[in-house]
């Protein structure tokens, strides 16, 4: 219990500074799928996001669809669909507000700007709570806070999102 609430502080105290130093305003350009975006900043510079700490299903072939489908033992088209319905859960996530505010965490494996993403005026980020409705699994391969494994255990339990359409899958993904 001492860890937790020790890991927590640290999240806090990285959010505090991350919002002093980030919180860049942008809007939406384009919704890719559940976990990368493409926004406008400032500049009016188009940047390439990929979401810190979520991992949603794929929904265009790729390497990633092939290795997912075979690991889980389903078909690329069960996965595609998937990956659309967080695609779909995104883009009316975002419907009324396009404008966003963002914290950069550096780039990633392929040059996107590692992000996380927050409705202008909202407390908790999008990050959390695509796991928080069922529609993403964390990523581990990462650091991440702590609180998105009970936000995805209750997700589950509840069967939210994705884990009330196809819970075997997810189940697979998420492990």
């Amino acid at each position: 219990m001492r860890k937790r609430k020790y890991l927590m502080i640290i999240y806090i105290i990285l959010l505090l500074i991350g919002n002093v130093f980030a919180g860049e305003l942008a809007r939406i350009v384009r919704v890719s799928d559940g976990d990368t975006f493409i926004v406008r900043n400032e500049k009016n510079q188009k940047v390439k996001l990929r979401l810190i700490w979520i991992d949603t299903p794929e929904k265009f072939s790729s390497k990633k669809l092939k290795k997912d489908a075979r690991r889980c033992g389903v078909s690329k088209k069960r996965m595609i669909r998937l990956g659309k319905m967080a695609t779909s859960y995104a883009k009316r996530y975002f419907k009324n507000s396009k404008n966003v505010e963002i914290d950069f965490y550096g780039k990633g494996y392929y040059g996107r700007s590692l992000a996380v993403v927050y409705r202008k005026g909202a407390e908790q980020p999008y990050n959390f709570d695509i796991i928080a409705d069922g529609y993403a699994c964390i990523y581990k391969k990462a650091r991440y806070p702590e609180v998105l494994d009970d936000l995805l255990e209750k997700a589950k339990r509840e069967r939210k999102g994705l884990w009330g359409i196809d819970y075997q899958v997810m189940q697979c993904l998420c492990e």
